[in-house]
């Protein structure tokens, strides 16, 4: 309960995300994504640019646009997107993903709480953005951490890789 009352006190901000799905174009911008500084006239977080992070994966333009809130709507992707490409490509097709407590808010309450410690039970782990570090490296390599401490180093026997 004490740890479900820490956690409960972690607050978490929203997030939705916009895949859409273009005809490919010279004029697509091409890398891994772009994040976007505030005051620049762009209201999405960032983009993720598919096409070229899954190379093979399809033969159309897809996009992830990344919002800090519910709000989003294909209309406020297609307006962000005009600003950074120079002709408009066609759009085939879109999907929304929403959700309302996504990511914590990098506050003092969610200092307190890591500093404090979060006093588990016996078999209970935790990852995640809220336990210090946000991005998705950071997590894969907490939880290569977190196996580790949950199983134990496999052993060798007679060429097979065994459990202990």
């Amino acid at each position: 309960p004490k740890t479900a009352d820490t956690l409960a006190a972690i607050d978490l901000l929203p997030v939705t995300t916009i895949t859409c799905f273009f005809e490919p174009s010279p004029s697509d911008l091409k890398g891994f994504g772009v994040l976007y500084c505030r005051g620049e006239g762009v209201e999405a977080l960032g983009t993720l640019l598919n096409a070229h992070i899954f190379e093979g994966r399809t033969s159309v333009r897809s996009e992830t646009w990344i919002y800090g809130s519910t709000r989003a709507t294909l209309e406020t992707v297609l307006a962000d997107r005009s600003k950074l490409v120079s002709s408009p490509a066609k759009l085939l097709d879109h999907r929304v993903q929403a959700w309302p407590e996504a990511i914590p808010h990098y506050t003092l309450e969610l200092e307190r709480a890591l500093k404090n410690g979060l006093e588990l039970p016996p078999n209970v782990f935790l990852n995640g953005n809220y336990l210090g570090d946000i991005g998705l490296s950071r997590i894969l390599e907490r939880a290569r951490e977190l196996a580790a401490r949950i199983l134990p180093e496999p052993a060798l026997t007679q060429g097979k890789v065994v459990w202990q």
